[in-house]
């Protein structure tokens, strides 16, 4: 189902964009030299962190991932749009055929009796397989109109967790570095102790958004159950369609008599069995 595997790409494609995000690799290589004292020291690894250009900030570099990250999921919308668009346009000339067909079929049956008795007997004919077809297209829309909710709503759950996740990180990140710079600001501030407690913040920071992007709702399975769903009632859609033109056929038989024409019968049956197939 390449539906199913569109909507599985979309989560981990979310799951990577976010994962992905830049170390602590700055800081963590300042040239050191056993000859350097520790004010020297302190005034490098304090002068890179409170002057770092805004590019190279940790919260400037994740706003850049999250625009990217967007600008994707705005891409994948609008193929899953067009899809959609393209699927209904599809469904709509089938049943526009169908129709047709089913039209043609009828009006040949209502040409070969010309009896009053018979007549009644056919428009009612008619009639009950019509509201049939229009019955089972309903409830094909009907399954059709679920899926698609069901899909939009696991998405945006996973959408919604995936950025709680990503606000969270960026919250800690910035605290993590507000901290760093004031305790740069202290007179007795220890460099070494400094960087290494912003190295934890860092990774603390990324695992906590690592578990919390793994332990969103995964669109797949969701995709999967739905399918499962939809396609239920389709069959089901499908069965009773057929449950009610036989019935109906055979309530013509019965109008039309013994000696009606046999060829009749044989086309309403062939006819209406062609119009059953699925109109998803």
């Amino acid at each position: 189902m390449r539906s199913n595997n569109l909507y599985f790409r979309v989560s981990v494609a979310a799951g990577l964009a976010i994962g992905v995000i830049l170390p602590l690799a700055v800081l963590a290589q300042q040239p050191e030299k056993a000859a350097v004292g520790a004010a020297r020291e302190q005034r490098n690894f304090c002068t890179i962190l409170n002057s770092r250009p805004a590019g190279e900030r940790f919260t400037d570099k994740i706003a850049v991932r999250v625009e990217r990250l967007d600008a994707k999921r705005t891409e994948v919308a609008k193929q899953m749009s067009d899809r959609r668009s393209e699927r209904d346009a599809r469904l709509a000339d089938l049943r526009t055929q169908q129709d047709a067909n089913l039209s043609e079929v009828l009006t040949r049956l209502g040409d070969k009796f010309q009896g009053d008795a018979q007549k009644t007997a056919i428009l009612a004919f008619q009639s009950t397989v019509r509201a049939a077809a229009d019955v089972r297209r309903a409830a094909v829309d009907a399954a059709n109109k679920a899926f698609r909710a069901g899909i939009d709503a696991a998405q945006a759950g996973r959408k919604a967790a995936v950025d709680a996740a990503v606000k969270q990180f960026n919250s800690d990140m910035k605290a993590a570095e507000d901290a760093a710079k004031a305790s740069c600001a202290s007179a007795s501030a220890d460099p070494t102790a400094i960087r290494d407690t912003l190295a934890a913040a860092v990774e603390k920071a990324r695992a906590d958004m690592r578990t919390a992007v793994q332990g969103a709702a995964k669109v797949g399975p969701d995709v999967v159950a739905l399918n499962e769903t939809r396609r239920a009632a389709v069959e089901k859609a499908m069965a009773d369609w057929r449950t009610a033109v036989e019935k109906a056929r055979v309530d013509l038989k019965a109008a039309l008599g013994a000696n009606a024409d046999a060829n009749a019968n044989s086309n309403v049956n062939s006819n209406t069995n062609t119009n059953s197939g699925p109109s998803y």
